[in-house]
């Protein structure tokens, strides 16, 4: 059905009619097809005097500028230098059959500790000229992440730690710490973590069969039972200062068992988040034989996860809500300031540089010989437009406010395949996941949210 509708209002059909959908203004309608047809000729022929009264409000509704929600969208943060992201080695303790980086086992090279110290300065310094003008920005995030484990050299991994506090406790900053993590090392160590880190993202991919078969040691072996005592010894450290959640990937072998691994992590370990998100074919994943599971499979077991778990914290990166409207996917265009174990800076660490096409991403080099990093200044204007280009191939999706065009180094790689948007796995998903939610919204009476809900029919 064709219905003239202004800039960021949506008509999405469904098995209960249509959706009228304005995100901007927080307008919910439900429709029936009579319904939506004499509201689409009337939008059409711009004339609303033949409308009932109901459908009369929705149409000036509709026609009011787009003014009647504040911010509606997440800004952009002031400091793009408030968050440093390290990946201090390209070596791991874990094989993951579907390793983005390529990893697994322990040939390769260790960060230096005077590129992490630098780095370090850096930032520091940066946010303390903005923490002079604005005290709300006195906070120094440090974030381990990347293609492998950041505890695999320990020593390395605490002396940054050490550091880092030494120097935010130095400039009057508040120092967060936040990890990803394969938990695969010792109770001593992760009862360490759970005292000097804030907030840990485990990856533990469910019960031993899921886990074991995603995610062997360097060897081969089980990981299941020592990462489970990790998860152990985070849940009983949980406290105001430290916090933990799941981080299960999805393969085709594990999507059915999406529900039972939700089951499984709110029995042996209530109260704990859960970030579920399906795998993608690069690194490892492109030979193992672990592909991408189905988009409808994934959607259809996640919202049958998010059904039998309704208080569960659980989410997945590409809809967060729809009360969490925001205009760019990650901080991939501020750009984050990302370290790779060579001194490389990066705006995305989340996918292998071996991948030509993502290359874009890698806008600086630490110089080991000057002890200082040097930017290409071109590719940070690059990065910082991303979201601008992104909203333009997202115009008349309605899940452009929530995904906000979704992870840039995916869209890019899959454009140049000659991927069509609309055809994206991740944005099947994307849809599938929003449409669900905006249906349970507005059919869920009782519950208050910051939609303006509304059910119409003749």
């Amino acid at each position: 059905m064709h219905v003239d509708l202004p800039e960021d209002h949506f008509l999405i059909p469904s098995s209960m009619g249509y959706l009228l959908y304005a995100p901007l203004k927080g307008l919910l309608f439900l429709l029936s097809h009579q319904t939506a047809r004499a509201l689409a000729l009337a939008l059409t022929s711009r004339r609303s005097s033949e409308l009932t009264p109901a459908l009369k409000e929705i149409f000036d509704e509709i026609s009011k500028p787009q003014q009647t929600r504040t911010s509606p969208v997440s800004p952009l943060d002031i400091s793009p230098w408030s968050h440093l992201t390290l990946d201090l080695s390209s070596r791991c303790t874990l094989a993951c059959v579907y390793c983005y980086a390529g990893q697994g086992g322990r040939d390769g090279a260790d960060m230096s500790i005077d590129c992490a110290q630098h780095a370090i300065d850096l930032c520091i310094s940066k946010i303390s000229v903005y923490h002079s003008r604005d005290e709300q920005s006195g906070q120094f995030n440090l974030i381990f992440h990347g293609g492998s484990e950041p505890t695999t050299n320990w020593d390395l991994f605490v002396r940054v730690i050490a550091y880092a506090r030494e120097e935010a406790e130095k400039h009057g900053l508040r120092l967060f710490i936040s990890m990803s993590s394969n938990g695969f090392y010792s109770s001593r160590r992760a009862s360490w973590i759970a005292k000097h880190v804030n907030n840990v993202s485990l990856s533990l991919d469910g019960f031993q069969i899921v886990q074991d078969a995603h995610r062997p040691t360097a060897k081969g072996g089980s990981s299941f039972r020592r990462v489970v005592q990790s998860a152990e010894v985070f849940h009983d450290s949980r406290s105001p200062a430290f916090s933990f959640g799941f981080r299960p990937t999805v393969t085709d072998f594990s999507v059915d068992m999406l529900p039972n691994i939700v089951a499984f992590f709110v029995d042996r370990f209530p109260g704990v988040g859960i970030a579920a998100e399906p795998v993608e074919e690069v690194g490892n994943c492109k030979n193992s034989g672990y592909v991408t599971p189905d988009p409808l499979k994934f959607a259809a077991r996640f919202i049958e996860a998010c059904t039998r778990f309704p208080d569960v914290n659980l989410i997945y990166s590409g809809f967060n809500g729809l009360g969490n409207l925001r205009q760019r996917f990650c901080s991939a265009s501020e750009p984050q300031m990302a370290v790779l174990p060579s001194g490389a800076v990066t705006a995305c660490y989340g996918y292998s540089l071996r991948d030509a096409r993502l290359t874009g991403f890698v806008y600086g080099q630490y110089d080991h010989v000057r002890g200082r990093f040097i930017f290409d200044e071109d590719k940070m204007k690059w990065l910082r437009d991303l979201h601008v280009r992104s909203a333009g191939t997202c115009k008349d999706c309605f899940t452009r406010y929530h995904c906000a065009g979704d992870c840039p180094a995916l869209r890019i790689a899959e454009e140049q395949n000659g991927v069509l948007m609309s055809n994206r796995k991740r944005c099947i998903i994307n849809r599938e996941i929003a449409k669900w939610f905006l249906i349970k919204e507005i059919t869920y009476e009782g519950q208050h949210t910051s939609l303006e809900r509304e059910h119409v029919s003749v």
